[in-house]
Parts: structure tokens; C-alpha cells; sequence
């Protein structure tokens, strides 16, 4: 499978994968970092939840497209910069970053940045564009307000991270690169 030949089906087991890797890494951070602070391993933990509701909101896209569209249709519009490859890719190295359990609290949040800055939310906000097609082809218009509040919790959770590297970290470069996710 390339990012060229996608299936609906496809981006949405894509998104899945890499939702839930996102978790297990910020829950292994809140292991490794909480002992420094407790509001640490409360931010890595909050995040970790976070990425898990949003495998869950992929689940409930995955089930309205199935019922509007072929999941096993082709997908040609994905966004150009998008590279599931390259994310998953990266995904590995912060994966066997954290593994090594050697990471003090700028690394993780560096690496927590670069995985906020990753084209991931590309993938998830075009396969929310999809759910949101599916709502109108299903004409269950009713849940739009649903859809509308997780495309407002991804914008908070970026905030989380910005917040939170203001809060901890005393490291102007961590916190300048994380003011910067409130632009992407």
C-alpha cells in the first residue's frame, strides 16, 4: 500500500495506528517523566487519553463512512504534504526513542512537538471532512454538533501542549516551538 493507491479504508486504519501509538508513547512518558513532577506525568497522561478519544472518533467516522460510502474505494485527495509513510516512519523513532528510556523532560517534549507538528492531523481532519460527508449522504445532520466539538478538541489539544511546556519547562525553544503548534 503507498499513500497513492490509499483506500478509505485504508487512511482510516492508517489514522487508527498512528492515534494509538501516539497514546501508548505519551503513556510511556508520563512513566518515565512523571517522577520528576506530578503535573508531568498529568500532562503526558492527559495527552495519552486525548489520543485515545480521538482512535475512538476515527471509529466513529469509520462507522458513518461505511454506511455512506465503499470503504474500499480509492482516496486521490488526501492533502499533498500528507505522507503516511514518513509519519509512521518518524512514529518508529520516537517509539525506540522512548523505549531506550533515556529521555529527560525537554526530550519529551520535543518529541511530543515534533509529533504535534507531524502531518498526522492532516490525515485526522481529512477523515473528519469525510465523517462529516457521511453525516449529510446519511442525512443524520443531528450529529454535526458531535463532529464540530472534535474538530474543537484538536484545536485544545494542541493548547494542552502549549500550556503545558509554559508551565514546566524552562527552556525558551521548547516553549517557542510550542506556541508554534497554535499555527498548525
Amino acid at each position: 500500500m503507498t499513500d497513492k493507491s490509499l483506500t478509505l479504508g485504508d487512511a482510516f486504519d492508517a489514522c487508527q495506528d498512528i492515534e494509538l501509538r501516539f497514546a501508548k508513547i505519551y503513556a510511556r512518558l508520563s512513566l518515565l517523566l512523571g517522577g520528576v513532577d506530578d503535573r508531568v506525568a498529568r500532562f503526558w497522561e492527559t495527552m495519552s487519553t486525548q489520543e485515545w478519544q480521538h482512535y475512538v472518533l476515527i471509529e466513529f467516522g469509520r462507522g458513518l463512512c461505511s454506511t455512506a460510502f465503499d470503504l474500499d474505494m480509492q482516496i486521490h485527495d488526501l492533502p499533498a504534504s500528507g505522507s503516511i509513510s514518513q509519519i509512521k516512519d518518524d512514529l518508529t523513532k520516537h517509539e525506540q526513542r522512548v523505549a531506550e528510556m533515556n529521555v529527560n523532560l525537554s526530550d519529551g517534549f520535543k518529541i511530543t512537538i515534533e509529533i504535534e507538528q507531524s502531518e498526522a492531523d492532516q490525515l485526522f481532519m481529512y477523515l473528519a471532512k469525510m465523517t462529516e460527508k457521511a453525516i449529510y449522504q446519511n442525512n443524520q445532520t443531528f450529529l454535526l454538533n458531535r463532529l464540530n466539538r472534535i474538530q474543537k478538541e484538536m484545536q485544545h489539544h494542541h493548547e494542552t501542549v502549549i500550556e503545558a511546556a509554559k508551565r514546566l519547562s524552562n527552556d525558551p525553544e521548547i516553549i517557542r516551538s510550542a506556541v508554534s503548534l497554535s499555527h498548525h
